[in-house]
């Protein structure tokens, strides 16, 4: 009884726009497989990009060629792993999200104060 009263109480703070920020709606377990999918497809392609970029590099003949090759794999690993980061960063920035909004749903529920968020 205690939870279905602080279930009608977020809901109604929430519909009043009381009960926290507006933040964007965790995704579902089924847009969670899409999106991991989605990665993996990316990270597949990018994977492929380095193995042309490194065969064309292992069959370079001159020193330029060889130099120029090493020069173009090297580039597009830089970029990757930054890409990389900035896609982990927003993730954990989601998570981050969904543990807040865990967290002050449980204290509601327990009738606990919410304690407040810091952020790093």
């Amino acid at each position: 009884m205690k939870s279905l009263i602080g279930l009608v109480v977020i809901l109604m703070l929430a519909s009043f726009g009381i009960a926290a920020p507006q933040t964007p709606a965790p995704p579902s377990g089924q847009q969670m497989s899409k999106m991991q999918q989605e990665m993996m497809a990316r990270m597949s392609a990018l994977d492929d990009q380095i193995k042309v970029l490194g065969a064309e590099m292992n069959s370079a003949k001159t020193v330029d060629a060889k130099l120029a090759a090493v020069t173009k794999v090297l580039n597009i690993l830089i970029e990757q792993r930054s890409m990389m980061r900035t896609q982990m960063e927003s993730q954990g920035q989601m998570m981050q999200q969904m543990m807040s909004m865990h967290q002050m749903m449980q204290q509601m529920m327990s009738g606990a104060p919410a304690a407040p968020t810091t952020k790093p």
